[in-house]
């Protein structure tokens, strides 16, 4: 068996509707500007033969939709989910810092100890994202599109960058912006040893 490559492209939903909040698995649509956020990427992207989607429509429904174009079928992963925020889910940020605003700085500060009332742990979320990860090495197919969210995103690059915690500082300093391209990298020996570069970040049309 010789070196092997594999690209897996990871594409964040559009803007939705509602007020800013902590989404979570509040199963919102995209707003106006995020359905033409997402059309726009479909121009640039490039066809995969694997396509997977998490199963909150504001990603679904585009991915549905690449599906269509491109003549392809379409894999609903409940791992690539947003994070379950519990009783803040769906909450708009300015009703949380009016009511729990104490609460709310904590959580930013460090959510591993200071999850929100009724949440998924940080802990049990980046098992799940690694265990998603772990379904994506398949060098069966060359090229995987994954339709999904930014927290899922993130966890994903901090893995692949060696960061231990999805901490607030690096969830404040990298952005992955509204319909943005995250392009990894996968690469095997002779010997079936891997290892992964994060290669692009942006939009669709950056892609190399």
């Amino acid at each position: 068996m010789g070196n092997s490559r594999i690209i897996i492209d990871c594409l964040r939903h559009g803007a939705c509707e509602g007020p800013s909040s902590l989404r979570g698995r509040s199963d919102v649509a995209l707003n106006e500007s995020g359905v033409a956020q997402m059309e726009r990427a479909f121009e640039y992207l490039q066809r995969p033969q694997r396509l997977i989607t998490s199963p909150l429509r504001r990603c679904r429904d585009s991915a549905a939709q690449f599906a269509a174009g491109w003549q392809l079928s379409l894999e609903e992963d409940p791992r690539v989910a947003e994070m379950n925020f519990g009783d803040w889910d769906g909450v708009a940020l300015a009703t949380l810092h009016q009511r729990f605003p104490e609460q709310l700085a904590r959580f930013w500060q460090d959510p591993y100890a200071n999850p929100p009332p009724n949440a998924e742990s940080v802990d049990s979320f980046s098992a799940r994202c690694r265990d998603a990860w772990r379904g994506l090495i398949d060098f069966a197919h060359p090229h995987t599109l994954v339709v999904t969210h930014g927290g899922v995103i993130k966890r994903w690059i901090a893995d692949v960058l060696g960061i231990d915690a999805l901490s607030s500082a690096f969830l404040a300093a990298l952005g992955v912006n509204y319909a943005d391209l995250v392009r990894f990298e996968v690469n095997r020996d002779s010997e079936g040893q891997h290892w992964t570069r994060l290669v692009y970040l942006g939009p669709p049309g950056g892609a190399p």
